[in-house]
Order: structure tokens, then sequence, then C-alpha cells
């Protein structure tokens, strides 16, 4: 849902923009999430929160995992057009998402196959794009499926982890990574910079307003890592006001965390879909 100046000034903006809010409201439509109301105020602020992936590998994932829910049985063939489907790949237009599905096919993910409607193409994945779904809805160790806790580190929040956190993001198939929880060598802004290139997701809590946690949710934002904002509700400091426009799960004790946080992981950055 969107105000008519939010869409008039869409429509004079650059195509960068345009094609990230086709994407975000793709996104938004095949994970079932409520639609917004995007006002001219707020336009800027959730194109900026649409995190368009940098990697292609990335991309390449997110087409598999959209090609497996048209499904309803192994063997369908979905039907992808290349004038409505491209913001499924975030992809600017036709053109760019047909060169994005070769690339695919390429690879060896999928098996792409012309149609007798001009323009689309049926889509078969292959026995390495059922191998990589494996990988991505399984969360075995060594597939890169981390997810990075950005918090504070003190006893008070130590239940918060252990019984909120921690259990939310292994109940959706990642592995959290704290930084205090191992052991090295190496600086420690060496490890956190190394660690958050390696994650598919971070979490970043903002109860007691540590600047670590801003500087490690900005960084993965350019980097194009998905971002789930927490804070705890009695907490007298409010976020930056650069950081407000989020949506921070505002959480009041472990389990109250816990079942909102394993929800949001589940519609932002889903594995087993």
């Amino acid at each position: 849902m969107i105000t008519r100046e939010a869409a008039a000034n869409l429509l004079t903006s650059a195509n960068t923009y345009r094609y990230a809010m086709s994407g975000r409201v793709r996104r938004t439509s095949e994970l079932h999430e409520p639609p917004p109301l995007v006002q001219a105020a707020d336009l800027d602020s959730y194109l900026s929160d649409a995190q368009v992936p940098r990697r292609i590998s990335d991309r390449l994932d997110g087409l598999l995992l959209s090609v497996q829910r048209r499904m309803d049985r192994i063997g369908d063939k979905p039907r992808l057009s290349l004038e409505q489907d491209y913001p499924i790949a975030w992809c600017r237009d036709a053109g760019e998402f047909h060169a994005f599905l070769v690339i695919a096919a390429n690879s060896g993910i999928v098996l792409m196959d012309t149609t007798d409607t001009p323009g689309t193409y049926a889509i078969e994945i292959s026995i390495l794009g059922w191998k990589r779904l494996d990988e991505l809805q399984g969360g075995a160790p060594g597939t890169g499926l981390q997810c990075f806790v950005a918090m504070r580190f003190c006893d008070e929040m130590t239940p918060a982890y252990e019984k909120g956190m921690e259990p939310a993001i292994r109940a959706c198939g990642y592995s959290p990574f704290r930084v205090d929880r191992v052991e090295h060598n190496n600086k420690i802004c060496d490890v956190i910079v190394a660690e958050l290139r390696r994650s598919r997701l971070v979490v970043a809590d903002f109860t007691f307003n540590r600047g670590g946690v801003y500087f490690e949710a900005g960084y993965a934002l350019g980097l194009g890592i998905p971002v789930i904002w927490t804070r705890r509700a009695m907490d007298s400091e409010e976020p930056h006001f650069d950081t407000r426009q989020y949506n921070h799960i505002e959480w009041t004790a472990p389990d109250d965390l816990r079942a909102k946080l394993q929800a949001r992981i589940e519609v932002t950055a889903p594995l087993k879909s």
C-alpha cells in the first residue's frame, strides 16, 4: 500500500529505486507478510531497508527458494515470465532477468526450457539445485548458514541470549555466532568484519544502545546481509534517530523474544520455506 504522494515520488526517481521497490514488494507477497503503508516521508528508509542482495550466489539461492515455493510436488516445472517475474531475482527489467536465468542454468542449479508463450520459461530444479536447497533448509554445519549476533555481552543479557535468541536462531536453521565466545589471536575488529562477511543473517539487539551494535548492523547492511533489529521494551534509551525507522522487535522476556524473533527470521530470511 502506498500513498499517492509516495507513488508520484517513486515514478520520478531513479530506476534503482523502482527496482528495489519491486523486489521488496514481491518478497513481501511471496512470504505472505502484511503489506506496509509507504508514505512519502518513509520512502527512502523503506527502500534502503529493501536489503538487495549484493552477491550473485545469494540471488541464485533466492531463485531456488522462489521456484520451490511455486511447486506442489517434485517434478513440477513452474513457469517464470520475463516481464512479470523479474523482481524475484532483484533484476531491473526483463532483459536482466533473462541474463540471470541463463547464469542460473549455466551454473547447473536449474534447467530452463522454452514454452509456447514467448518470454516465458519452464524452470526445473536440477539435482545440484536440490542439493543446494537441502543445504539451505537443513542448516548443516559448514554451509555458511551463520547468524551473527550483535548485542551487549553482560550477565543481565545472558538469559535473553540463551533462552531467547539462540533457540530461535537454531530453530530456523541457522548457527548463532557471538564474537565473545570464540578463541582467537587476531584483532577483535578484524574478527568481527571477517565473521560478518561469512554470515547470512544478523540479529542486532540495541538494548543499552551499544555503539558496536550500530557498527555491526550498518556494516551488514552495506554488504546486503539481512538485519533483524531488536530491543528490550523497558530499556530507557531510545534507538538513535538514524535507525528508529527500522521495525524493531520489542521484547519483554526471553520467551517473548524467542517467539517474536523466530517468527521474524522465518519471514525475513527463511530456510525452511
